[in-house]
């Protein structure tokens, strides 16, 4: 009888051993799993010197490409585009997902998608998009914009392309922005291209009264895309 208490006594240590073993598997799986465990912080400057440091070497490891949905449309139709996104790397990786306020036609902090038309015809002579007519949104860099992209794997965001231009020939003053008429894009082909930026090497944060950066090791460069063909129809 006392074997068999020891026996049971041992088995129970065991099987609680082997429990408590097993959640802390599963907790280290989900947080190797998880890119976005917050890491070292650094200062603007310093994380913006490791951004530059970084961004030769994860060059190769994201490739990136769009196509537009559809690529034939009327005027004054919606545009829309597919943007993809593809690790090329053995191990997952970390990115900068664009939202919508993301795509524009310049480039400022904040820009993660930047995107250049350009007529074919040379009779059609515009500012795409009008001057003012984008809105930024400028925002802190969060943790939820930050995904991770496994091995090999791509990752395919919606996204809607501005589709409206002014005339060049406008006239040329301060005032211009606020009192030009826009239009759609005139019936044509254009060249489309996308370049995805990306800067920051993870969201950022407040600290003591100090904006810090989280060091999420998310990737860093720019990608330029192929050029895609636009046609606008009656």
């Amino acid at each position: 009888m006392g074997t068999s208490r020891v026996l049971l006594r041992s088995t129970g240590i065991f099987l609680g051993q082997a429990v408590f073993l097993a959640v802390i598997l599963a907790m280290l799986a989900m947080l190797s799993g998880c890119a976005q465990i917050p890491g070292i912080t650094y200062s603007i400057d310093e994380q913006f010197a490791l951004s530059r440091a970084r961004a030769v070497e994860l060059n190769d490891q994201l490739q990136f490409s769009f196509r537009l949905d559809p690529a034939s449309v009327s005027v004054g139709q919606d545009i829309f585009l597919g943007a993809t996104f593809t690790n090329t790397t053995d191990h997952p990786i970390v990115f900068r997902e664009p939202e919508q306020n993301g795509v524009f036609a310049f480039e400022d902090f904040d820009t993660l998608l930047l995107f250049a038309v350009e007529p074919i015809s040379k009779d059609l002579s515009l500012l795409f998009p009008g001057q003012g007519l984008v809105d930024r949104i400028v925002r802190q860099p969060t943790l939820g914009e930050f995904v991770e992209l496994p091995a090999h794997m791509s990752r395919e965001i919606r996204l809607q392309l501005p589709h409206e231009a002014q005339v060049k020939h406008a006239p040329a003053n301060v005032f211009a922005m606020f009192s030009a008429e826009y239009v759609p894009l005139p019936v044509g082909q254009y060249q489309v291209q996308m370049t995805y930026i990306n800067d920051v090497i993870g969201n950022e944060t407040r600290i003591s009264n100090e904006f810090v950066f989280v060091d999420l090791h998310a990737w860093v460069g720019r990608k330029a895309s192929s050029l895609v063909l636009l046609t606008v129809t009656p």
